[in-house]
């Protein structure tokens, strides 16, 4: 299952590397709020912070929802290597 997780719309948010609560939410299909709840409860990746603004790692959610989006308990990311 190799299909890339689409944002919503289209452009360079599609390709962005990093992505904000708003757009993970979209693609996740929940709301924002659901997203910081499953994040604080260590159910879903936690964010990076750059300056003030709070961003996903696509390929870290892209691959959590590929795993089947299991508790940070069971899983952790792995950076491809380069």
């Amino acid at each position: 299952m190799d299909e890339k997780l689409n944002a919503p719309g289209s452009g360079a948010e599609e390709h962005s590397l990093l992505l904000d609560a708003l757009r993970i939410a979209a693609l996740l299909g929940i709301s924002r709020s659901s997203l910081y709840k499953l994040v604080s409860s260590g159910r879903a990746p936690r964010p990076i912070k750059i300056g003030r603004s709070v961003r996903w790692r696509r390929e870290e959610i892209e691959d959590w929802v590929r795993a089947g989006a299991p508790p940070l308990s069971r899983w952790k990311w792995s950076p491809p290597k380069r």
